[in-house]
């Protein structure tokens, strides 16, 4: 279910860029998001039936159908544009405002679901969202307009700060409340996703190739050492009362750490370091700075 939405959110920008200028893929990219919405259906009436709380059975419900409802408005918007680049502004922003509500709502489902999974020890779904997020680094990122350099390495810096946070709360946790590692591994999880996509637009448009190589390679490191941690989260409440549970988890909280301080000092730096360099160069001016 956790798959098929991440897949549903992740089309929803592709649809709508079809749907606005790209007629010749409109049709394929329709029918794909489509192809997983019996899945998605069908994985909600499964896992409600193994909830046991009744409000969440229904949260998880209702949020499903929210999503359906939105996608499919999403769909009408898409039909009326229909590929065109010259249609009407207000068919376009209909798309904009569709697709942007698909996509929300798919969110509130799936972090409800890696909530629901976190709560019962399963880990899976974290690690394949880690494992996803390190690859965004290499992945060629749309800059927002208006963000510059430095502000993607500022974000980036208060980022690391909450996982630093986060980890050692993990460390805390294991030996007095192992219920809570789940809880905490999901917010260090969703926490490394925007880390990285924050770092793949710091390396977009950053002026130099050699600082933009390195901030791929730190946040990569940083989230292979996220996966070793979220792994030990995952083994459970009776295993982390063994010794050497405990001590696995505090080693790669150790780990993730030193890679948060290499990463916060070395972004501070180059902040510190080129401010004029980056400001210029944003105006293509960078050999005059």
């Amino acid at each position: 279910m956790i798959g098929s939405a991440r897949e549903i959110h992740d089309l929803c920008s592709k649809v709508k860029d079809s749907a606005k200028a790209e007629s010749e893929n409109l049709g394929h990219r329709v029918t794909m998001m489509a192809s997983y919405f019996g899945p998605l259906s069908d994985g909600a009436v499964g896992a409600a039936s193994h909830i046991q709380n009744s409000k969440q059975q229904t949260h998880i419900l209702d949020l499903t159908k929210t999503v359906a409802e939105s996608a499919l408005q999403f769909m009408y918007s898409c039909k009326e544009g229909g590929g065109n680049p010259n249609a009407p502004k207000h068919t376009h922003d209909n798309i904009d405002t569709a697709a942007d509500n698909t996509m929300d709502v798919v969110q509130d489902l799936l972090q409800s679901l890696e909530e629901a999974a976190s709560q019962a020890g399963v880990v899976n779904s974290m690690i394949e969202k880690l494992t996803k997020s390190i690859t965004k680094t290499d992945e060629q990122a749309m800059v927002r307009e208006g963000m510059s350099f430095v502000e993607y390495l500022s974000n980036m810096v208060s980022l690391a700060k909450k996982i630093a946070m986060t980890t050692q709360e993990m460390v805390g946790k294991a030996g007095v409340n192992p219920g809570d590692l789940g809880r905490l591994a999901n917010q260090l999880t969703r926490d490394y996703d925007v880390l990285a996509s924050n770092s793949a637009n710091a390396a977009a448009t950053s002026n130099s190739q050699d600082i933009a190589n390195r901030i791929r390679t730190t946040v990569q490191d940083l989230g292979k050492s996220c996966v070793e941690l979220v792994q030990d989260a995952g083994k459970g409440q009776s295993d982390l009362h063994h010794t050497y549970a405990r001590c696995d988890l505090q080693d790669h909280a150790h780990s993730v750490s030193e890679k948060v301080a290499f990463c916060s000092s070395n972004t501070t730096v180059r902040v510190s370091r080129y401010p004029g360099l980056y400001q210029c160069g944003e105006r293509g001016e960078r050999n005059h700075c």
